[in-house]
């Protein structure tokens, strides 16, 4: 029997592709806002998928405001939140129609940052008390960047294939339904234990930090890499994040086919001149799994924000990130 699995953010960049991809294999319901919602109703969200032709999402969806009276009979193995951060609220929305249900859905997160898990599990407490341990957790770490243009009076949601991430079990959640999906699906994923799942999202971040340094000051990631200034304050900012992760007694995994542990200790070890002038083949080796999308700076509090946070916890300076947030912030307010 095909699992249930309930997208909320149907409509935006990543509920659209999970939508898209896992509507084969499972059966899958956007939940999302009216806008969304009729969107998709009026064909109007068109998917291009690696080199296919562009096709309209077509997907069973339910509108957000009629959740709370439809969510017991729609019965979900999964609730997939495939929403921006900070998710503590959001889950709590979408959880609060299982009060008193013995079988709670297992909750999917693929939020950037450190904090996704931390948010939702304080939200599930909250609510459920003792009952949260019901509710599993699966994490996340989805590595196709995820594009969205306005084309021809449509929504056009475009992305690499095949899709790529690394998942795993927070704490005792059962992954072994979700792995299969997966595999169905076509997607290359790797499949990390419950006490790897640190060392993954670590590696995520790694991998998102990368070219925040440039976004900052209004540089794609190609040209960041290609201006010997920002690309040494692009290893400056990483060398902070990698020595706080290091004092925080953590570690990095091989996510993508990055192998982010020898990476990092690379660019810890090696001197910056010699960084600076290898910067075009360090762009080659990311650039095969990336395009050259914008950085999201809307997202700056759970990329360098996260490496501050950590940096304080753990009592690692970290000047270059706090500089990067800072600009970030002042481009957008701009």
């Amino acid at each position: 029997m095909e699992p249930r699995i309930l997208i909320i953010g149907i409509g935006g960049r990543t509920g659209s592709m999970f939508a898209n991809e896992l509507n084969s294999v499972s059966n899958v319901i956007g939940v999302g806002l009216d806008k969304e919602i009729d969107a998709i109703a009026s064909g109007n969200i068109v998917i291009s998928a690696g080199n296919l032709p562009p096709k309209t999402l077509n997907i069973q969806t339910v509108r957000a405001k009629e959740y709370a009276h439809s969510a017991k009979n729609l019965a979900p193995d999964y609730i997939f939140a495939a929403v921006r951060n900070p998710v503590g609220e959001i889950i709590k929305n979408y959880y609060r129609p299982f009060l008193g249900q013995k079988k709670l859905p297992v909750l999917i997160l693929s939020q950037n940052g450190l904090s996704a898990i931390n948010d939702a599990r304080r939200a599930l407490l909250d609510l459920f008390g003792s009952a949260a341990n019901d509710a599993g957790i699966i994490r996340v770490s989805l590595l196709n960047p995820v594009d969205q243009k306005i084309e021809n009076g449509k929504i056009n949601i475009s992305y690499s294939l095949p899709i790529r991430l690394g998942f795993g079990p927070v704490g005792n959640t059962n992954t072994a339904k979700i792995a299969q999906v997966f595999q169905q699906a076509g997607f290359e994923s790797k499949q990390f234990l419950a006490d790897e799942i640190g060392a993954m999202e670590h590696s995520k971040l790694f991998l998102n930090l990368i070219g925040m340094a440039g976004a900052a000051a209004g540089l794609s990631v190609n040209d960041s890499f290609n201006n010997p200034k920002i690309f040494q304050r692009e290893i400056l900012m990483l060398r902070e994040y990698i020595a706080a992760v290091k004092k925080d007694k953590e570690s990095f995994a091989s996510l993508g086919g990055y192998p982010i542990g020898q990476l990092a200790i690379v660019l810890q070890n090696t001197p910056l001149l010699v960084l600076t002038l290898l910067r075009r083949q360090f762009l080659k080796v990311y650039a095969k799994g990336h395009n050259n999308k914008p950085k999201d700076l809307g997202e700056i509090d759970y990329y360098n924000g996260e490496v501050i946070k950590l940096g304080h916890a753990v009592g690692v300076p970290t000047p270059i990130n706090e500089e990067i947030v800072a600009a970030a912030k002042k481009r957008i307010s701009a």
